[in-house]
């Protein structure tokens, strides 16, 4: 039997959403953290995208995956992920990267990946600091 240590592999997106007027933005935009399960929530480590518990070595996510359960948050009209990357791996002789404070997102407009890959020994994981949630007014007529 061979162990391998776990790895954390932290990602950032942006998502673009409309909310349906009658719901607060402050209980939506908790609705659509709580669905991303991010970095430290508890409560929802094992339901979200990217909670803990909820993912498995090696698992891949996905730009679209990330709308469809983004789309399904109570007040939510609709959503966009408008960016989504990871930050670089730490170096192989690095200790692994316990505080993601220490991460600073890139510029923007920052890049669209429709996939995340990591490697058979990392977990991705998403902090509330690299997510940016922005709240649009409903647009209407044609789709984005």
């Amino acid at each position: 039997m061979v162990v391998e240590q776990a790895l954390l592999r932290y990602a950032f997106a942006d998502v673009t959403y409309a909310r349906d007027p009658t719901y607060q933005q402050s209980d939506v935009e908790a609705a659509l953290r709580a669905a991303l399960g991010l970095v430290g929530d508890a409560a929802n480590e094992r339901t979200g995208v990217f909670g803990l518990h909820a993912r498995r070595l090696g698992e891949r996510e996905y730009a679209s995956r990330i709308e469809g359960r983004l789309q399904n948050v109570a007040g939510v009209v609709w959503c966009k992920v408008s960016a989504l990357g990871l930050f670089p791996a730490p170096a192989p002789d690095a200790p692994p990267l316990t505080d993601p404070a220490t991460l600073v997102l890139p510029p923007t407009p920052r890049t669209l990946a429709g996939t995340l890959d990591c490697s058979a020994h990392e977990l991705l994981q998403l902090a509330d600091l690299h997510l940016t949630l922005t709240a649009i007014a409903e647009l209407t007529g044609e789709c984005i």
